[in-house]
């Protein structure tokens, strides 16, 4: 297979090149040893990686950033949020009743329509942990009807309040360890010196116009100062950032159950486990779809991804209303 043979020739010239750095470098010889170490410092990488990118280049990362990363990132959410990893795939009834409304958000994404995940979701929650159930429950429920009463209101804050909430699941899965804390924190840190206006002197330069217009309504764009909604556009594409780097590398290395480092290869393998090899050749190819159709029209591949990817943040919500009822974290 071809998707074999790419993670064959990555793994050819990851090992020379993993076998040069480690032996230069005591730091990497530990994350070597140590995934809990190896954790922190992919945690610090992260958070840097996309305060610095969201300073010097937020554009390219706002629109490239879901093409490129994009779909590797929701396969990593369902995998990770709603299948078992690292075993058979197993479908059970309750899974496809939550599935009505998430798959049906690729053609409503309207918080009326995929809002019903978490309430399905917490409603058949197989683990129920005294009073908290119909408490989580009432307050979901509460939470939708005012989404129904505001859908669009709902839809923006659903568009800046997933990267959070995905980021402080994926905190909840590393709580093991400082890799978890540094994670949110720097996270928290990085958002509050953006809108605090602690980094104005290079916010005002930044080209953050196809940002605000995608993450502001027009009233708001229109009564606030420009440098306000330059700040909350920085700040979306900062976390979205972060976002990415949590699912694609952090939490993924979390949950494998062995400690050692891996290679492509050995990735390939478990991903066919959890997904199958259809749907692994599925989504490379939709990936490299995304890709491809970026180079002729970015915005419009931007938009057709999002269309897609609707689903993802009321997958998230769902994940977070079971939790809250008693089923682990991890």
């Amino acid at each position: 297979m071809a998707i074999a043979a790419i993670a064959r020739l990555l793994d050819g010239v990851r090992a020379p090149v993993l076998r040069v750095a480690i032996a230069h470098s005591p730091r990497l010889r530990r994350a070597a040893r140590s995934r809990a170490y190896r954790l922190e410092l992919f945690a610090l990488v992260g958070i840097g990686g996309a305060l610095l990118g969201a300073l010097l280049a937020p554009t390219l990362l706002f629109v490239w950033g879901p093409l490129v990363l994009g779909v590797p990132h929701l396969v990593a959410d369902v995998r990770y949020l709603a299948l078992r990893p690292y075993a058979a795939l197993r479908v059970r009834a309750r899974d496809l009743v939550i599935a009505v409304p998430l798959i049906a958000t690729v053609w409503l994404p309207t918080p009326t329509v995929g809002g019903l995940a978490p309430l399905v979701a917490i409603a058949l929650a197989p683990t129920r942990r005294g009073g908290s159930w119909l408490l989580t429950l009432l307050a979901a429920g509460s939470l939708y009807a005012v989404a129904v009463s505001s859908p669009v209101t709902a839809l923006y804050v659903m568009v800046h309040a997933h990267n959070a909430i995905a980021i402080a699941i994926a905190g909840a899965i590393l709580v093991r360890g400082l890799a978890g804390a540094i994670l949110v924190s720097g996270a928290a840190v990085g958002t509050a010196l953006i809108l605090a206006g602690a980094l104005d002197p290079l916010v005002h330069t930044l080209p953050l116009d196809g940002v605000c217009d995608y993450v502001l309504p027009d009233a708001a764009r229109a009564a606030w100062a420009p440098m306000v909604c330059a700040r909350i556009g920085l700040a979306f594409v900062f976390l979205q950032s972060v976002h990415y780097a949590a699912w694609l590398r952090l939490v993924p290395e979390a949950m494998r159950p062995r400690p050692g480092m891996r290679g492509f290869v050995g990735g390939l393998r478990a991903l066919e486990v959890d997904l199958t090899r259809v749907g692994v050749v599925a989504v490379t190819i939709l990936a490299a779809g995304l890709i491809l159709a970026g180079a002729f029209d970015a915005r419009w591949a931007r938009a057709t991804y999002l269309s897609l990817a609707s689903f993802h943040a009321y997958l998230e919500l769902a994940f977070l209303g079971r939790w809250l009822v008693g089923a682990s974290a991890r």
